[in-house]
């Protein structure tokens, strides 16, 4: 600006009524400036609404916040109400843990078979013995004649050896006990052994001048004129202990 339009600037404005004019020229200028300024940053920038698109280089309006929904292209979003996360990057997937294997399963050890034991023979049972009920068969003289003992004859018509341990007169004399042996005269079951002799009176004893082995008493035992007098034997054998009564006979 040169010095005469300086100068008449001045002098206008020196003027009460000058000023007054130039004030309200210069707000209405101002006004009408900011104005423009601001319908032509609307034009240049407009905000996105809810649900349109967006980018890094538009922004949403008051309010929203641009949602990225591509994971390889960050430039890419919509516009969501709500106030803007943290971070608009997804969250990295976590890794799927990793397996560990299964431990390899060691088979089992091969059984060896056992031996196939044998049988046992079946053991045959063993035949049940029949006890001999009375084995023993037996004669009786009580009377002999004078001067000849009493003779007892015992006969094993049994299976087992069995062993006399006692005998007695059923009635017996004052004169004379029983014979008893403790460990039993034995007579065999074999054909050979089946029979014994046993004398009473008027024998001489083994051992002594004449003995007889089969002299057992060198008294008599029994009775001769009493038919209902007898020998009581008692024998023992496998099966068991029995008794035998053997009459007098002539």
């Amino acid at each position: 600006m040169d010095g005469g339009r300086f100068d008449g600037l001045a002098r206008a404005l020196a003027s009460p009524n000058t000023r007054r004019g130039y004030l309200v020229a210069a707000f209405g200028l101002i006004g009408a400036g900011a104005l423009a300024v601001r319908n032509t940053t609307g034009a240049v920038q407009p905000c996105q609404a809810e649900g349109e698109p967006c980018s890094m280089g538009s922004f949403c309006c008051s309010g929203n916040f641009c949602q990225r929904i591509s994971l390889y292209n960050p430039n890419v979003g919509v516009c969501q109400r709500g106030a803007e996360p943290t971070s608009r990057i997804s969250p990295t997937r976590t890794p799927n843990p990793t397996r560990t294997p299964r431990p390899t399963r060691t088979p089992n050890p091969t059984r060896t078979p056992q031996p196939t034991r044998t049988p046992q023979p079946t053991r045959t049972p063993r035949p049940t013995t029949t006890p001999d009920r009375s084995p023993l068969r037996g004669t009786l003289n009580c009377n002999p004649p004078t001067g000849q003992p009493q003779l007892l004859n015992l006969v094993n018509e049994g299976k087992e050896t069995v062993f006399v341990t006692l005998i007695t007169s059923i009635k017996p004399l004052p004169n004379c006990t029983a014979v008893e042996n403790p460990n039993g005269y034995r007579i065999r079951a074999s054909r050979s052994n089946r029979k014994r002799v046993f004398k009473f009176g008027h024998c001489d004893p083994p051992g002594t001048a004449g003995g007889d082995k089969n002299c057992v008493k060198p008294c008599p035992m029994f009775e001769p004129r009493n038919d209902r007098n007898g020998a009581f034997i008692r024998y023992e054998s496998r099966s068991g202990r029995r008794t035998l009564t053997v009459r007098c006979s002539s």
